[in-house]
C-alpha cells in the first residue's frame, strides 16, 4: 500500500475567514474505511394543529316533488270586452223613484224587456250603487220592476238605469 501525500497551504483571509488551499497527491488507493460518524437525531413532534369539532348541518327540509297534474279542462275567466263596433251606440234609459218607507218594489221601468236581468241595470239608492248579484245582491229586476230585500227608508232617491245598445 502506498501513502497519500497532502500539502496544505494557508492562502489568506477573506471577510474575516481563514482560507486554505489543499493539494492532494494520490497514489494507489487503499481499502475504503468504515463510514464516518452519522448523527441523525430523532424527528420532533409535528407542530401544534388544532381542529375543532365540526358542527351539525343546518336543518334542511325538502319534501317530495309530485308530478305535474293534467291540463285543466275548466275554462278560465273571460277577458275584457273588446271595443264596440263603430256602428253601435249605447244609451241609458233612466227611471227615478222616491221611496215611501214601506214599499220594497218600484216600477214600471223605462225600456224594460221580459228577458232583462239585473246585469243590464245600474241601481242607486241616494247615489250609492247597489250590487246586482242575483243570489246575494241588493235588488232583483223582474216583472217590469225593481225589488229590494227590504223597503228603502222614506225619502231615499232610487235611480234605475238600463243600458240600451243599438246597432245601426
Amino acid at each position: 500500500m502506498s501513502c497519500t501525500t497532502y500539502k496544505v497551504e494557508v492562502d489568506g483571509c477573506v471577510d474575516g475567514v481563514k482560507t486554505i488551499g489543499v493539494d492532494l497527491y494520490a497514489g494507489l488507493q487503499g481499502a475504503t474505511g468504515a463510514s464516518g460518524l452519522s448523527i441523525v437525531g430523532a424527528t420532533g413532534a409535528s407542530g401544534l394543529s388544532v381542529i375543532g369539532a365540526t358542527g351539525a348541518s343546518g336543518v334542511s327540509v325538502i319534501g317530495a316533488t309530485g308530478s305535474t297534474g293534467p291540463a285543466s279542462t275548466v275554462p278560465g275567466a273571460t277577458g275584457a270586452t273588446g271595443p264596440m263596433p263603430s256602428n253601435a251606440s249605447g244609451t241609458f234609459q233612466t227611471t227615478r223613484f222616491s221611496a215611501d218607507g214601506t214599499a220594497s218594489a218600484y216600477g214600471p221601468l223605462t225600456g224594460y224587456q221580459a228577458t232583462d236581468t239585473g246585469a243590464q241595470y245600474l241601481v242607486q239608492l241616494d247615489g250609492v250603487e247597489q250590487d246586482p248579484d242575483p243570489t246575494n245582491g241588493a235588488f232583483v229586476i223582474a216583472a217590469n220592476q225593481v225589488s229590494f230585500a227590504s223597503a228603502p227608508a222614506s225619502g231615499v232617491q232610487i235611480v234605475v238605469r238600463r243600458l240600451n245598445i243599438t246597432l245601426a
